[in-house]
């Protein structure tokens, strides 16, 4: 004799549904590890000159830029997204150190170093921006 499947109650069935979209790892607006890094191009002219990026970027990637800059330029980093999410931008000078710390939106100020600079832009979520490069 078969028996028949068990069947849950409605309220049983949403703590079933619930449980389990709420299962740590499940959500998926946090990035496991370190975001994926895609190479980016930016056309800098020597200075003064300006040059801007537009991109679309999915959660849990980075985009990065290199730019050869050299001490004593002045420059200004700036970023914008349609997601108004903030810290999107770290800059790393060829030393590796953090000229302007991490998870910037807009940072100026005079280069120490000369040579290749990393400008990242990571993002936990789906979203449009806008990186603007002023160089003086």
């Amino acid at each position: 004799m078969r028996c028949p499947p068990p069947s849950l109650s409605r309220p049983a069935a949403v703590a079933v549904f619930l449980a389990a979209a709420l299962v740590p790892g499940a959500a998926s607006a946090q990035c496991r590890g370190t975001d994926r890094p895609i190479a980016m191009k930016l056309a800098l002219k020597p200075a003064p000159s300006t040059a801007t990026a537009s991109k679309r970027i999915r959660g849990c990637t980075r985009h990065d830029y290199r730019l050869m800059l050299k001490a004593g330029q002045r420059v200004q980093f700036r970023l914008t997204s349609r997601s108004r999410q903030r810290g999107m931008l770290t800059i790393f000078a060829p030393s590796g150190d953090r000229p302007a710390g991490d998870g910037r939106d807009i940072w100026s100020g005079t280069l120490r170093e000369t040579g290749e600079y990393k400008v990242e832009v990571g993002s936990d979520v789906t979203t449009t921006y806008t990186l603007r490069v002023v160089l003086r």
